[in-house]
């Protein structure tokens, strides 16, 4: 604040400056970039809202932002110039599940003892492996999960799943993986319909044919 002295007529004149804050954006773990780019210094209007998005690499994935972002856990967030703004943010990279296949015998072999499906695929990382698990729901709703075997970068699990009520019924299964920095990653379910062994040609009819075989198959 300032004064004046009214000793005469008198004019005044004010002028406004638009305060402007700096915003500066760091990736501080990870591979990955930020919208607005990180390295660089941005210049807002004070109380200018900013939009932020982290956006990672192929392969890696948003973790957290430290600093006054309105939420950290986001990739997608804003943040207010209310003075300088300094960010960090951070990328993981969860392990890598590919190849995802699921085998199995032939639909006379379903009965317990006879019958078999193996579900393999591939887990890569850029540190270690820890766990791969292979989770499946089953008809009832209940889910199982089983510890896969490893070899190099192959993972596999045999299984005999049954039939209910000797009707063909669905199966989820899904592989759940992490590694020794504690990030976890989630393969996209998969279904697979288990046909009882008198459905030879799996189209949920009974047919001559299908007698045929199995008679054929058993003696």
């Amino acid at each position: 604040p300032t004064n004046i002295t009214i000793d005469s007529n008198k004019s005044v004149t004010a002028t406004f400056t638009q305060l402007y804050y700096n915003l500066t954006i760091s990736v501080v773990v990870g591979s990955g970039t930020t919208t607005p780019a990180p390295g660089v210094q941005h210049s807002y209007p004070s109380y200018t809202v900013v939009p932020l998005e982290a956006i990672p690499d192929s392969y890696w994935r948003f973790d957290y932002w430290t600093g006054d972002v309105a939420d950290p856990d986001s990739a997608i967030t804003t943040i207010t110039m209310s003075g300088h703004k300094v960010v960090t943010v951070a990328f993981v990279y969860p392990p890598v599940i590919s190849d995802v296949t699921l085998t199995n015998s032939a639909p006379m072999d379903t009965e317990p003892g006879f019958g078999w499906e193996k579900v393999t695929c591939t887990v890569t990382d850029n540190v270690e492996v820890g766990d791969v698990k292979l989770v499946v729901v089953y008809p009832n709703a209940s889910i199982v999960e089983f510890d896969m075997i490893k070899d190099g970068d192959t993972y596999s699990y045999n299984t005999t799943f049954t039939l209910v009520d000797n009707y063909s019924c669905d199966y989820t299964y899904h592989i759940w993986a992490n590694d020794t920095s504690d990030n976890e990653n989630t393969s996209t379910p998969e279904i697979f319909t288990l046909y009882p062994n008198w459905d030879v040609d799996m189209n949920g009819a009974i047919r001559l044919q299908d007698f045929v075989r199995v008679a054929g198959h058993y003696g």
